[in-house]
């Protein structure tokens, strides 16, 4: 993810301030880096998944565009709040879609593999979504830095840089988001 921009800053300014049409030009400043975003996250989806990088993306959008009073304050706020967006659209289609936890091979997935899943592609978003959400009452930071990881496709040095924070730091973070999730599964 790369830092900054005067021009998404000043559009996000005019958001803020009530002008609906700065979106317009907020997204051709973000979409080339949201649609690697996506690529990277349907990547890691099954075959066979019915939406498509660009859908995902459009979507995310439309959602973001729907929020009444969006308070993102920069080019790395509004890009967590597109990943955020990408990870309500994934989990709300795999709701729908009712998918059971099941491998490729239509046998159910343990979820102490829950980790081994998800980075193979195999993970029920339903149920990485619940363990995030229970995973941010208890530390929402670690909570969102596993969300820009497992939604967001994003390496520990972008997520690092999106939070201000060392890679090290996002790398014991991530850690420790893996292990508690297994953990809370069992």
């Amino acid at each position: 993810m790369s830092a900054g921009g005067s021009g998404i800053t000043a559009s996000l300014q005019r958001l803020r301030d009530g002008d609906r049409s700065a979106f317009a030009d907020i997204a051709p400043l973000v979409y080339d880096e949201l649609h690697v975003l996506a690529r990277r996250q349907m990547n890691g989806q099954p075959k066979g998944h019915t939406l498509q990088a660009t859908a995902l993306l459009n979507e995310a959008f439309e959602r973001l565009l729907r929020q009444e009073n969006p308070l993102w304050n920069d080019r790395a706020h509004f890009l967590s709040a597109a990943v955020c967006a990408m990870r309500c659209v994934l989990v709300d289609h795999a709701r729908k879609r009712g998918r059971a936890r099941r491998a490729a091979n239509g046998e159910r997935i343990p979820l102490d593999d829950l980790v081994e899943h998800l980075e193979a592609g195999g993970v029920d978003l339903v149920e990485l979504e619940d363990a995030l959400v229970a995973m941010s009452a208890h530390d929402p930071r670690m909570a969102r830095i596993a969300e820009h990881s497992f939604f967001g496709g994003l390496s520990a040095a972008e997520i690092a840089n999106l939070f201000d924070l060392s890679t090290r730091t996002i790398e014991r973070e991530l850690k420790f988001a893996r292990a508690w999730i297994l953990r809370q599964q069992r």
